[in-house]
């Protein structure tokens, strides 16, 4: 209540205004609580209105305004959904309407997380089955079980399975693998969200066979990503889900990430077959495959060493990532094959950032199968190979190794082969269906026991930037070689290579090919970095002819007569693919070319106006087949010089060149070829570079 304030009156009655103040001054005194100390009444108890009503308050405008009845009606009427038939659900708004929904799908995995505005804190948690109205809270499915819920749409949490979430499934829902069946017979649904964790399907790290829970868990992901953690879980059946056709030709490939490299690991206990196979739809006469499947951050091992164990086999796989791998003791680290029908295979594979160790058999074996090549587009990057293969003693082809390959389309950046890797670092294997299109770009086989490379049949092969690498140790006779005795080596270039091999090394060929297949004209080696070798038994090319090329003089004395004869070069002073040979002045070639044979030679005794003739001749036909025909000016010496151009060799042999010379004149007067270093021949192929 409010003091009393006097008006200040003026004219004939302003000597009343004294008096108006001495009672507001008594009015004061009676209502402040305190009046000597000038405080104003406030209420200190409860007033008993007797059951009276307070009327005519005014609508609330003010936040410290008292609400009418009526006032807290039309708030309700209007912004209050019904609650018949909501129970557990929560209020919401879209911003202007509000309304009571369910719990949102794509929970949290966390007791201590939040969800819209229902908060889970462990910490708060005093009944196990209800938090805020919508959560069960667990710590095994067991508890789940037990628990008789009805209410359609509550959510639990497991906190024992990685906090998995679940959520009661309408009344007839059939439950699926990783689902919970209570003891009611209601079904508690597994939440999958784009990334699942293992443990809410039981694959646990606990020392128990996890085949069975991995191998329906991926069935059931179709496609959504399998995060495994830490530790190490053992398998001791393969794991092969395939999936029905979900696009066309395709299937949904599995999806695996591990924790960490070298800590989320496999221990494969399976003999005769693969830990993970990754194949698409059952065949029905056509080619139909997996899609998209990727493997990452993991490790495969063995505790039992089971034979011909095998990490990971493709069959008819499309689009595959493995990444970030680590594969110990499998006598087959990864195995490509073809499928049954006649387009199955590997296509878009990329391997990627992996260590393959002591693999028995082969750290990759890629080769297809005879009569075909569907291979296709293999990629490897950073891939290195360790103490992969069993010696078998230098057969040939090798029998093991850190990988063997055959079909279309396979690059080879920054991987290597070492430390006692045996047999040899890369087979390119020679069949029918003929390998084609390898890119080798920075390959290196360091220390490997016998071949660097290996190939005995391709179709296009470029190598870049490689390097091979032997030690007192670790030995290699050969470390590049082709053999196409029984299948086309053809378009291939090696190019910028070091090659290192320390003098305890030999003998030791760096670059050998041989056999009836090879198409001389498209092998060949460029910018060969030679770091350390030409110790003694060290030899750099073994039946390369790509550059023919041959420089030599002579310099021991011969006479010519009327009748022909040979000139013989002595002096051979380059001659890199012993094309000539200097006992009888031959040039062979094994292929067609276009050549070029330039050079000089000095007479003496010519009388002036007698003739010399030079021949470019063909020894397998008896042919002569470029003549040139010179005049003596008389003097005590004087040179002659010759050049052709022709086009010389055949395919599928060996042709053999030389120049002969014969006198012009008549008579039988020696024509003596005088020795000196000015006497030489230049051999070599149109447009290549000496």
């Amino acid at each position: 209540m409010s003091n009393y304030t006097p008006n200040t009156l003026t004219g004939d009655l302003a000597p009343i205004n004294a008096e108006l103040e001495k009672v507001a001054e008594s009015i004061a005194d009676q209502l402040d609580r305190r009046p000597a100390e000038g405080e104003s009444n406030q209420m200190e108890a409860v007033i008993d209105m007797n059951s009276n009503r307070i009327i005519n308050l005014p609508v609330p405008v003010d936040s410290n305004d008292a609400a009418r009845l009526k006032d807290i009606q039309d708030v309700v009427s209007t912004g209050l959904p019904d609650q018949t038939g909501n129970s557990g659900k929560f209020l919401g708004t879209d911003g202007e309407v509000a309304s009571w929904q369910n719990l949102p799908e794509d929970v949290v995995s966390s007791v201590n997380g939040e969800v819209g505005d229902v908060v889970l804190d462990a910490d708060d948690i005093s009944d196990v089955s209800t938090v805020n109205k919508f959560w069960v809270i667990v710590s095994s499915t067991a508890e789940l079980v037990s628990i008789s819920e009805t209410t359609t749409g509550k959510m639990a949490v497991v906190t024992g399975y990685a906090n998995a979430v679940f959520k009661l499934a309408a009344d007839g829902y059939a439950a699926l693998f990783g689902d919970v069946t209570a003891s009611n017979g209601r079904v508690w649904e597994l939440q999958l969200n784009d990334t699942v964790n293992a443990a809410w399907f039981g694959i646990l790290p606990d020392g128990n066979d996890q085949s069975s829970n991995m191998t329906n868990a991926l069935a059931r992901l179709a496609g959504r990503v399998l995060f495994v953690p830490n530790g190490t879980y053992v398998f001791q059946s393969s794991i092969n889900v395939t999936s029905p056709e979900v696009q066309g030709i395709f299937s949904s490939g599995i999806k695996i990430r591990g924790e960490s490299s070298l800590n989320t690991i496999f221990d494969n206990q399976i003999a005769n077959e693969a830990l993970f196979v990754i194949d698409g739809p059952v065949p029905s006469g056509s080619y139909a495959a997996s899609w998209g499947s990727f493997l990452t951050d993991f490790s495969i091992i063995t505790t039992t060493s089971p034979a011909n164990s095998i990490g990971i086999r493709l069959i008819n796989a499309y689009e595959v990532n493995i990444e970030r791998f680590y594969i110990k003791d499998i006598d087959i680290g990864i195995l490509m094959q073809n499928g049954t029908e006649v387009d199955d295979g590997w296509n878009m594979v990329n391997i990627r950032s992996g260590w393959i160790e002591n693999a028995a058999q082969w750290g990759i074996k890629a080769d297809g199968s005879a009569g075909r090549n569907e291979g296709s587009y293999t990629n490897l990057e950073h891939v290195f190979f360790q103490v992969c293969g069993t010696n078998d003693g230098g057969a040939t082809p090798p029998t093991s190794g850190a990988m063997i390959w055959k079909g279309q389309i396979l690059n080879i950046k920054q991987c290597a082969a070492a430390n006692g890797c045996q047999n040899v670092a890369l087979y390119l294997k020679g069949e029918s269906g003929l390998g084609q299109s390898v890119l080798l770009d920075g390959f290196t086989s360091e220390n490997t026991v016998g071949w660097g490379l290996y190939c005995d049949g391709i179709s296009n092969l470029y190598s870049i930037n490689s390097q091979i690498y032997n030690n007192d140790t670790f030995q290699s006779q050969t470390m590049v070689e082709f053999n196409a005795d029984t299948y086309t080596l053809r378009n291939i270039n090696i190019e910028g290579t070091t090659i290192r091999a320390t003098s305890g090394n030999n003998p030791c060929t760096a670059f050998k090919v041989s056999g009836i297949n090879t198409d001389w004209g498209s092998v060949g080696i460029n910018r060969t970095n030679w770091d350390n070798f030409d110790f003694a038994g060290q030899v750099r090319y073994d039946g390369f002819k790509d550059k023919p090329y041959s420089l030599a003089n002579k310099t021991a004395a011969q006479s010519l007569f009327n009748s022909v004869s040979d000139i013989v070069w002595d002096n051979i002073i380059s001659d890199a693919q012993d094309c000539l040979d200097s006992s009888n002045g031959r040039w062979t070639i094994p292929y067609p070319t276009l050549a070029n044979f330039e050079g000089a030679i000095t007479l003496e005794n010519m009388d002036a106006g007698a003739t010399v003739v030079f021949n470019l001749y063909e020894f397998d036909t008896a042919s002569i087949l470029k003549t040139v025909t010179l005049t003596a000016a008389g003097i005590a010496t004087e040179t002659f010089q010759f050049d052709f151009t022709e086009e010389v060799g055949q395919t599928g042999t060996t042709r053999s060149y030389t120049i002969r010379a014969t006198q012009g004149s008549v008579g039988s007067k020696a024509i003596d070829i005088t020795p000196t270093a000015n006497n030489f021949i230049r051999i070599r192929r149109e447009l290549q570079e000496e």
